[in-house]
């Protein structure tokens, strides 16, 4: 809650919502229709590298086998 009240970020749980006045969701660019912010969201751009991201990751999880 501090997250939302403080610093304006959004919260994974949606019970956030019930806890805040409108006031404070407006501030903060949030509704309390969770779903439809999902919905409507967009959380990450394209990226251009998408495939060279994915194999670093790869090699990452790959490094880490190796030392279990």
């Amino acid at each position: 809650m501090v997250e939302t009240t403080n610093w304006l970020y959004g919260q994974s749980s949606g019970r956030i919502c019930d806890l805040l006045d409108d006031a404070t969701l407006q501030a903060a660019g949030l509704s309390r229709d969770v779903d439809g912010c999902l919905d409507n969201g967009i959380f990450r751009g394209p990226m251009s590298n998408e495939d060279k991201v994915a194999a670093m990751w790869e090699e990452v999880k790959a490094g880490f086998r190796d030392r279990l």
